[in-house]
């Protein structure tokens, strides 16, 4: 999800690169839709019903925070849930205003509305980083290679039996074989788009 959107963001105003552009963005938006699905049948530390909680545990976890004292959480902490949420929310936002804008009977404002939002997730993706080196600080550990190793220390109770990597290549799979279908759709619209040199018109010229 970083790479597709990171991608996207950077392609988003570049005129060459508008079907790398939207390709990343529907990625983004699949990915995001088996996280959501995920979020109710994957591993206990990736369900929702784990990580998210009320607004008085979350106040509670901003306050203890403050004073050094913070709960270690396997999973997301109440705080880092409101990101989670967020991220997710504006994901779908950001990909579904792309493809409201794709076609010529689209207004400008959608595609101003469209820019403004991967801008507003930017900013938050940022300000996400910046929350879990901050939490990092206070744990006294890297929160952001579990973001990579997908592993943290901590009792063998509290492990996960499986991580089911066989998702994880299918989903591999999935967003390589849209990659590779969408390059291909290219492929034939350019060139489908070049007139054959019997159908190209030609003109009178003088003889001298």
């Amino acid at each position: 999800m970083i790479i597709c959107f990171v991608g996207a963001w950077l392609t988003a105003k570049q005129e060459g690169w508008r079907t790398v552009h939207a390709t990343l963005g529907y990625t983004m938006m699949g990915l995001v839709a088996f996280r959501i699905t995920w979020g109710f049948v994957g591993t206990h530390y990736a369900r929702f019903t784990n990580f998210v909680r009320g607004p008085s545990a979350v106040l509670g976890c901003l306050r203890s925070m403050g004073h050094g004292g913070a709960r270690r959480h396997i999973g997301h902490s109440p705080v880092g849930a409101l990101f989670v949420l967020a991220m997710l929310l504006l994901a779908l936002v950001v990909g579904g205003s792309g493809w409201a804008s794709e076609g010529g009977l689209v207004v400008s404002r959608r595609r101003t509305f469209h820019e403004v939002a991967g801008n507003i997730m930017l900013a938050l993706a940022g300000l996400h980083i910046l929350g879990a080196v901050f939490g990092s600080w206070r744990a006294g550990e890297s929160l952001m290679r579990s973001v990579f190793t997908g592993t943290k220390l901590g009792f063998r109770s509290e492990a996960i039996p499986s991580a089911r990597n066989g998702f994880a290549l299918l989903i591999v799979a999935a967003v390589v074989g849209f990659w590779w279908y969408q390059w291909r759709s290219r492929d034939a619209a350019v060139a489908s788009s070049k007139p054959i040199a019997s159908e190209v018109q030609r003109e009178p010229v003088a003889d001298d």
